[in-house]
This record gives C-alpha cells, structure tokens and sequence, in this order.
C-alpha cells in the first residue's frame, strides 16, 4: 500500500509491524519531517501537522485534506480504532508540559483525557476489539508499558517494566500477545521484538 499526503510519500508492507492482517495501514511515522500519523482500513490518514501549534489534520490517500480534528496543541503519535470510530493520541498539557493520552471519539467530535500521571504517556495502541489501549510511561524513567480499558473503568496497570525503552507496535487478533520492542537507552540500539 502506498500513499501520498502533503508532498509526502510512504511505504507501508503487508504484514508489518505497522499493519493489520489485511495489509491496511494501522500507523505511521514519517522520519525527518513534521508529519506523524496513523491511518484506518478505509484509506484515510490522520496526520500531525504543524510545528508548535500543531492540528490534527484527515487525509484521503490522494492527499487530498478532509479537514481537522480538535484544537491546535502539540500532538505526538496518533492511532486510530480498528472500528475507524476513535482515535488515540499523545497530547501535551501547556500548564504541566507533560505528555498524556488523550481519547477522541470521531463520531461525536469529543475529546476525553485517558491518562493523567506526572510522567510522559504516549505511544498509544488498541487493541482488537478496542476495549484497551496499551501506552509507553515514563513514571520509573525507563519507558514502561502499561495498560487500561478504554471505559476508564478500572486502575492503569504495568505491564513490563526494566532498564530498556519499550513501545507496543501490534496486537495479535485474540488479543492474547502484544508485539513490542525494546530499545537499550545507553546504546539507544534496538533490540529484540518480543
């Protein structure tokens, strides 16, 4: 699948990290540029536009601008449900300058805050049926894995915790593992995927 927005160009595989099982687009991450974003099975992107004030931007696989979403702020790492109906994304607050999850539900047009703790939270993922969204925290230094059921019901939960960097990149279909990497934080090498 390849698709073009703003002057831009990528290239995402069938089957990898970044993908659903039917090859559609999950996320994206676009180096050495001020775009950032995740894209749905219907071939719409949601990109991260902007320098400091920053808007979330849809996009058609033409490239073509479908409109914004929420307010202008310093957004990182968007994800959309796999039912095209919410997105996740890193926000940060202008009064703490602290990264949190925030949750938009696309039909509705409404923002609710998911996280709150004091330390970094971003790297949002869903899972299959929506129901959770697993994080990167940076509460113990390293970045952490944590978890929590989109409902809000009930506490946020690690994970796995250690020395290194973790990210969530998918989720298998039974929701019973989670792909994850590691990054070594005195190497800043990648390690395994587990």
């Amino acid at each position: 699948m390849a698709c073009a927005a703003a002057n831009l160009s990528c290239c995402c595989l069938p089957h990898s990290p970044e993908t659903g099982a039917n090859g559609t687009l999950r996320a994206l991450s676009i180096r050495g540029s001020r775009y950032i974003g995740g894209g749905s099975g219907n071939g719409v992107l949601v990109l991260v536009e902007g320098g400091a004030n920053r808007r979330l931007t849809w996009f058609d696989c033409a490239g073509k601008k479908l409109g914004t979403l929420g307010s202008s702020g310093a957004y990182s790492i968007p994800r959309i449900s796999r039912d095209d109906q919410r997105l996740a994304v890193g926000r940060l607050d202008p009064q703490t300058q602290n990264y949190d999850i925030h949750l938009f539900d696309l039909a509705r047009k409404t923002e609710q805050r998911f996280t709150s703790d004091p330390g970094v939270d971003e790297f949002p993922l869903w899972s299959p049926n929506g129901s959770r969204i697993v994080w990167t925290s940076y509460r113990e230094s390293a970045g952490n894995l944590y978890w929590k059921a989109t409902s809000g019901a009930g506490p946020e939960e690690a994970l796995h915790r250690s020395a290194y960097l973790k990210r969530a990149s998918d989720w298998s279909a039974d929701r019973r593992f989670i792909l994850y990497y590691e990054t070594d934080p005195q190497t800043n090498k990648l390690g395994d995927q587990r």
